[in-house]
């Protein structure tokens, strides 16, 4: 099967950690064997948007594809100005609200089919018949390996405790949350640190994830935050509020919280992880977000949507 991914968020040279979970998605289709050819569309320009129509017709003139699955609306968008190939559009959650999410319901009676990170963001958009498709963790990358063992590679100091954060430093991040809740428990145990993991290659978030004794999250909004994910995946005991699809995900693990969006209530929970001295049995949720699940999952909905295409009749979701 050959698939032209379109995508406006793919990892690159000056930005390393943009869009790591649709290459990883990429890189699990072809260890399946599927022939992915990956366009990127500079996001930092409007412009690009427009020339990158006319880059789509000469790539699918040079080669032949089945079909086209396009991460976020306005690349969907872009897949629409052909009429050649079937379309799947990936939606990230973000695209579900304001302008994005107006213009991602109007594509949806136009493709083949939609694929929504998760159920959060299924009723917030309202479009029936998606696909409920969550973005994949690398669970041979992110596993547990022994704490300390960690901690000696990082030079961490063994005795001290540490609140993790992982992900680039902005606004919606609510970072002033985070650093309040660190403040709250450092008043009560001087033995806790916050590390802002901003700038770590990806390669290395699995020794800081198993290195530390909660990761805490505190966004204002989310699609389906692989980050938590990555997390189960080394047992790492979770705090985060109440975003995206981060409460269904963690429900019933053990040691994993879901907080209210104040330091207050960030800290309580904290403590309580803190106290309890215990990893979490996360892994076992993760495994069933693992890269190759999803594309396993991905790999069924080309198949429906191709077999729908020569039946002469629009696929509709699951």
């Amino acid at each position: 099967m050959r698939v032209l991914v379109i995508t406006n968020m793919y990892p690159s040279e000056r930005r390393p950690y943009q869009g790591i979970f649709v290459r990883e998605s990429v890189d699990a289709l072809r260890s399946l064997g599927v022939d992915a050819d990956v366009m990127v569309i500079d996001n930092s320009n409007k412009l690009n948007y427009l020339l990158a129509v006319f880059r789509l017709w000469r790539i699918i003139k040079r080669k032949s594809f089945d079909l086209i699955h396009a991460h976020y609306v306005h690349s969907g968008w872009i897949a629409r100005m052909q009429r050649k190939l079937p379309i799947v559009v990936t939606s990230h959650g973000s695209d579900t609200t304001g302008h994005e999410g107006w213009f991602l319901r109007r594509l949806y009676p136009i493709v083949d089919a939609v694929t929504i990170t998760s159920k959060n963001n299924q009723e917030r958009i309202g479009l029936p018949d998606t696909y409920l498709l969550p973005c994949g963790v690398d669970v041979e990358l992110f596993k547990p390996m022994s704490q300390a063992e960690a901690r000696k590679a990082l030079g961490w100091n063994d005795c001290r405790r540490k609140m993790l954060y992982v992900g680039r430093e902005s606004p919606l991040k609510r970072l002033d949350i985070i650093r309040g809740a660190h403040e709250i428990v450092a008043s009560k145990r001087g033995d806790t640190d916050l590390v802002i993991a901003g700038s770590v290659p990806h390669e290395e978030v699995p020794l800081y994830m198993n290195a530390a004794d909660v990761f805490v999250f505190a966004s204002e909004s989310e699609g389906a935050p692989v980050v938590i994910k990555e997390a189960l995946a080394c047992n790492l005991p979770i705090v985060s509020v109440d975003v995206g699809d981060v409460r269904e995900v963690i429900e019933g693990v053990e040691n994993c919280y879901v907080c209210e969006r104040t330091p207050e209530s960030m800290a309580e929970a904290v403590l309580r992880v803190l106290e309890s001295e215990r990893r979490s049995d996360g892994r076992k949720v993760a495994l069933r977000f693992s890269t190759v699940e999803m594309a396993r999952r991905t790999m069924e909905i080309y198949e429906a949507v191709l077999s729908a295409r020569t039946g002469s009749s629009r696929q509709t979701g699951r």
